[in-house]
């Protein structure tokens, strides 16, 4: 199976995952970052915003259940003993990767990002979407570094925007500082981070920015382009430097007595 990209550590591959999964080998990750479609399935047009910022795309035909389950739970398959996983999630695929987790013998829990600044209500709609739900899970003694008092299961994050630094062509792309939050309290320098689902490719961004290997698989060869593009870049997209800051100490601390003595270099 050849590789779409492969780079220090960074390996991209272009196809479904239901197909690529099961060619890789068992015990080979350590953890499970993903942004599988929600099955929005929504046919609501385009939103034309005010001269200058950008039009907003309404249109989810694309945005399908299909594969969710069997894509999370065989990316679990390929993981070693003890492990973690983090997947965001709709409300018609929350059951659906709840029980892939459960069946892979995770303790599983609900998270949230809020966004800090939603997309403005429609004509006619209720409430607007300002908040993302995620699952996450663990066996027991697996990796975790935040180990901050304030910790919480709920991150506010600025979602990008028309024109803002980092936006890709990617109708769901996520906040690269939030998924660097939560792959830095999930996996150790050198872990091996797995995104079946890899979208623009910020879950491999994120990994190379904190000194993880990963792999990705894309089924859309245009976001796997961006992706092996984005991986190219040389500056880190950080949005919240105090908030890197405070990660670093956590991670520091709880490292402190692990294997050798770390640098904040190394870690991010």
């Amino acid at each position: 199976m050849t590789p779409y990209y492969e780079k220090s550590g960074i390996t991209i591959y272009h196809g479904d995952c239901r197909e690529v999964l099961p060619r890789l080998s068992a015990e080979s990750v350590d953890v499970v970052i993903a942004d599988p479609p929600y099955a929005i399935d929504n046919k609501f047009g385009t939103q034309v915003g005010r001269p200058g910022y950008g039009n907003r795309s309404l249109q989810f035909a694309w945005d399908k259940a299909e594969g969710v389950a069997e894509g999370v739970a065989e990316a679990m398959r390929l993981c070693k003993a003890p492990f973690a996983a983090f997947c965001f999630v709709g409300l018609p695929t929350c059951e659906l990767v709840r029980r892939a987790m459960l069946e892979a013998g995770l303790i599983v829990k609900m998270a949230a990002w809020a966004k800090e600044c939603p997309a403005p209500a429609l004509p006619g709609n209720w409430w607007p979407s300002a908040f993302e739900l995620a699952l996450y899970g663990y066996q027991s003694g697996a990796f975790f570094a935040d180990v901050r008092p304030t910790r919480r299961n709920w991150w506010v994050h600025d979602s990008y925007r028309f024109g803002q630094p980092g936006k890709v062509a990617h109708p769901t792309q996520k906040p690269l500082s939030l998924i660097a939050y939560i792959m830095s309290a999930m996996a150790k320098p050198g872990s091996i981070i797995l995104d079946p689902f890899m979208g623009s490719g910020t879950t491999l961004r994120a990994a190379k920015d904190a000194g993880c290997r990963a792999i990705g698989i894309e089924i859309e060869e245009r976001y796997a382009e961006i992706a092996a593009r984005r991986l190219e870049q040389s500056v880190i997209e950080w949005g919240d430097e105090k908030q890197r800051t405070d990660l670093q100490s956590s991670v520091l601390e709880a490292m402190g007595n692990q294997e050798s003595p770390i640098s904040q270099a190394e870690l991010f």
